[in-house]
């Protein structure tokens, strides 16, 4: 072969080569796109299934909206400010119902407790069921909070369902509402397409709490986490660190930590004493502590303070 003829084999060589080369990286980039493809799918489909709704919760803070209030108690606010500044409450009545959103709007702390109500929805094809409820502290501890406990008459009632959890300590307990007595465990099913609602009640008696509450579910064998109220903190104080008032007789007298009547006040406590002694004098006869204490701090009283 002529060196001409074997440089044309060359370059027909290296050209068949080069096509060759060139046929593997189209190779190549057709997998690549290829993977880049079905990776895409496969995180759209992912994100399809991890966005289906399998259930929903819903928080009622509102005390005054809770229709098991009269069973569980509550009601009663601390503002922090004196008394004098407080005002009077909703209708001006001795009551436990009617004040959150008053107290609220006066940055009020629930005192003692603090009632929520939770609905759990079930979606179609899904089985869900709540399992448990843990507070979850937001901050440092702190020493009860300082200012003006409206406190209002306490009431007993029947049991009712609800989880009820001792900040203090942590530890929660759940009542079926058949019994007085707390269950083994908290497992409450919800049904495909159903709805189940539980009350939760958090309560302290040495310190003022900020936290979150987190039910505990199970989604179609599975756990889940949920923090009710939107992830909003609560926060409930014990009352040892502030004045207690009743509103009686159209003002706010002051009472020690037993919520006794006292005539050691300015304005109307006495004239609030002699009230309550007056109006019910069979009280005195069955030896009514409030009644009793009344009459007992009214002889206390200047006589010319009793017609205030």
């Amino acid at each position: 072969m002529e060196p001409k003829e074997q440089a044309d084999a060359g370059e027909i060589t290296d050209t068949n080569q080069t096509r060759s080369v060139g046929r593997g990286c189209n190779r190549i980039l057709w997998l690549a796109v290829s993977t880049l493809v079905i990776t895409g799918v496969t995180w759209g489909v992912t994100q399809l299934l991890s966005n289906v709704n399998t259930h929903d919760v819903e928080t009622l803070t509102d005390f005054d909206a809770i229709d098991s209030k009269d069973k569980l108690g509550g009601g009663q606010y601390l503002i922090p400010s004196p008394i004098e500044d407080v005002g009077a409450p909703p209708l001006r009545a001795d009551t436990c119902n009617g004040r959150y959103q008053w107290a609220h709007s006066k940055s009020g702390i629930d005192v003692s407790s603090t009632l929520s109500r939770v609905t759990i929805t079930a979606e179609k094809d899904h089985q869900v069921q709540i399992i448990g409820a843990r507070r979850v502290p937001v901050g440092e501890q702190k020493s009860p909070a300082v200012g003006s406990v409206l406190t209002c008459p306490g009431a007993g009632a029947p049991p009712v369902r609800h989880a009820y959890i001792n900040l203090d300590t942590g530890d929660m307990a759940y009542f079926d509402g058949e019994s007085d007595q707390p269950q083994q465990e908290l497992n409450i099913p919800v049904e495909s397409g159903k709805t189940e609602v539980l009350d939760i009640q958090a309560q302290t008696e040495q310190y003022d709490w900020a936290y979150k509450i987190e039910l505990v579910l199970r989604v179609d064998g599975e756990e889940v986490v949920e923090t009710i109220n939107d992830g909003k903190p609560f926060r409930t104080t014990a009352p040892t660190n502030a004045k207690q008032y009743r509103w009686i007789d159209d003002g706010w007298p002051w009472r020690d930590a037993r919520f006794r009547t006292t005539a050691a006040d300015t304005g109307y406590p006495c004239h609030a004493a002699e009230r309550l002694y007056a109006s019910n004098p069979a009280g005195i006869e069955r030896g009514d502590r409030s009644t009793t204490d009344a009459a007992s701090e009214f002889s206390k009283c200047p006589q010319h303070d009793s017609g205030r």
